[in-house]
């Protein structure tokens, strides 16, 4: 098997291949067509795979929104040109993903993988929940956290968004800031009550670890939101108002003293899903993110 994106730069040595290799088309952006990843094998008389992918590298969590478009017409293309087989993938590029979180995505491309051309992700979302689960909820969780992908200033719920600092830097546009705080907390809110309308008889560790993965989002909307309030209590206090400010700085302590506990509480279940799933090499350089967010809240 060979990946096939750097020989389609080089089209040309194609007949300088042996034959019997298999080629592994991929692709994972929310294409509305991959003939042009596909057909040159075609052409060339290579056996091929379509490679779609699950979304989940550096993420957050998944962003099935791509995933969902990306599977479903990639393995629509790969059925119509021959493909022979589909390698739908996960990657693990900056080391902290769990796997467990990424059940939906796969499920999605077992679906298409035997339906190609029938596929119907609107029949799936209903499905997924009591098929895989035993239990409704998990599609609609799903579907309430497709805004939160397109939200820049959370950077595509990337992993780097969450780990840095709420404390530092200034900001700009507090209005805005906060109604984006409140449009990602509503996503998560509606996700975890989605997720607790019914409880999972089978694959547990990939309910639970999905919605982990959603209150870690949770947490860092709060994180920001709380940035906000703090700043404006010190503003007051700064302003030489210190009845003014006795209140809100009482808050403000009482909020971050809340998430430093959530945070160090999100520590601890993110440990013990590394190791459900891991080796533990790798794990310390992934709690010392975690301990130094946590301190940013001590200091």
């Amino acid at each position: 098997m060979m990946w096939g994106d750097i020989i389609l730069q080089h089209p040309e040595q194609l007949a300088n291949l042996p034959k019997d290799i298999i080629m592994l088309s991929w692709g994972y952006h929310a294409g509305a067509s991959f003939d042009s990843a596909i057909v040159p094998f075609k052409e060339s008389g290579f056996e091929f795979w379509v490679c779609p992918g699950v979304s989940c590298w550096s993420q957050i969590l998944p962003n099935h929104v791509v995933a969902m478009v990306n599977i479903r017409n990639y393995l629509r293309d790969g059925a119509r040109l021959g493909a022979s087989g589909v390698l739908n993938t996960t990657w693990d590029d900056d080391g902290e993903n769990l796997f467990e979180y990424n059940w939906h995505n796969l499920a999605w491309g077992a679906e298409c993988s035997w339906r190609p051309l029938q596929s119907d992700p609107e029949v799936f979302e209903r499905s997924f929940g009591p098929c895989f689960y035993g239990c409704e909820g998990a599609g609609e969780a799903t579907e309430a956290m497709s805004p939160a992908f397109g939200m820049a200033a959370f950077e595509g719920l990337n992993d780097g968004a969450f780990w840095v600092d709420p404390f530092a830097g200034s900001i700009a546009s507090p209005e805005r800031v906060e109604a984006g705080d409140t449009r990602l907390l509503t996503c998560t809110q509606d996700a975890i009550r989605a997720l607790e309308a019914g409880k999972p008889i089978r694959n547990q560790l990939g309910h639970a670890a999905y919605r982990f993965a959603v209150q870690r989002v949770q947490a860092m909307a709060l994180g920001r939101s709380e940035r906000l309030q703090a700043g404006r209590a010190y503003l007051l206090a700064a302003n030489g108002k210190p009845a003014e400010a006795a209140r809100p700085l009482a808050e403000v302590r009482r909020a971050l003293t809340a998430s430093r506990a959530r945070l160090t509480a999100l520590r601890e279940d993110y440990r013990q899903r590394w190791l459900a799933e891991n080796e533990p090499y790798w794990l310390d350089n992934m709690l010392r993110k975690w301990d130094g967010l946590i301190g940013r809240y001590d200091a």
